[in-house]
C-alpha cells in the first residue's frame, strides 16, 4: 500500500467519551453458578507432558465435563496449582475458541504471590477476553456464554510447546 499526503490539515477529531459499552454477565444467571467447571493445568514426567484435567488432545474426543448446552451462561475455572501432579511453576495463557468471556475472579495461593506480583501490573481482567494468563498458583474464574453455534471447538494453552505436547482439548456445544 502506498500512502500519499496531498495537503496539511488542522482539523482535530476529539475522542469519544466512551469507546464502547460492555454488558457484564451476571453470575446469578449462570447455570452452574455454585459449581464451576474446573480445569486443572497439569505437567507429568513423561510424554505427553502437559495435560488438562489429566487428559491430552484427541482429535474428536470430548469428556463429559467438556460438553455444554447452547445458549447457556456458565462459570469455568482454570486452576494452575503447582505441586499437583508434579506440575512445575509456569504460566499458561489459556485460550477458548468460538467465544469471548469475562473474568470474574482471580485468586492466588499466598506462597505463590511473589511470582504473580512480578507481572501483575500488566494484568487487566476487564473487558472481553478469549485468552487469559493463569500464573503459577492462580485460579481464574470466568463467565462464558455459549451462543450462536453448536459444534466442536478447542480450548488450549497458547504456549506452543504446551499445546503441542497435550495441553489442548475439545469442548462441544450441543443444541
Amino acid at each position: 500500500m502506498k500512502v500519499r499526503i496531498t495537503q496539511k490539515s488542522e482539523a482535530k477529531q476529539p475522542l469519544p467519551e466512551t469507546l464502547s459499552v460492555m454488558t457484564r454477565y451476571n453470575l446469578q444467571d449462570a447455570v452452574n453458578r455454585s459449581n464451576p467447571r474446573s480445569f486443572l493445568l497439569l505437567l507429568q514426567q513423561q510424554s505427553p507432558y502437559w495435560l488438562l484435567n489429566g487428559r491430552t488432545f484427541e482429535m474428536e474426543a470430548v469428556a463429559d465435563n467438556e460438553t455444554v448446552k447452547l445458549n447457556t451462561l456458565e462459570v469455568w475455572e482454570f486452576d494452575n496449582q503447582p505441586g499437583t501432579g508434579g506440575m512445575m511453576e509456569t504460566a499458561h495463557p489459556m485460550h477458548l475458541h468460538a467465544l469471548q468471556f469475562q473474568v470474574i475472579e482471580r485468586t492466588v495461593r499466598p506462597d505463590m504471590a511473589a511470582i504473580r506480583d512480578q507481572v501483575s501490573a500488566g494484568f487487566t481482567d476487564e473487558g472481553w477476553k478469549d485468552t487469559v494468563l493463569v500464573m503459577p498458583g492462580e485460579k481464574i474464574k470466568f463467565l462464558a456464554k455459549f451462543e450462536n453455534y453448536a459444534g466442536l471447538y478447542l480450548y488450549h494453552c497458547h504456549n506452543l510447546e504446551h499445546e503441542d505436547q497435550g495441553m489442548m482439548r475439545n469442548y462441544r456445544i450441543t443444541a
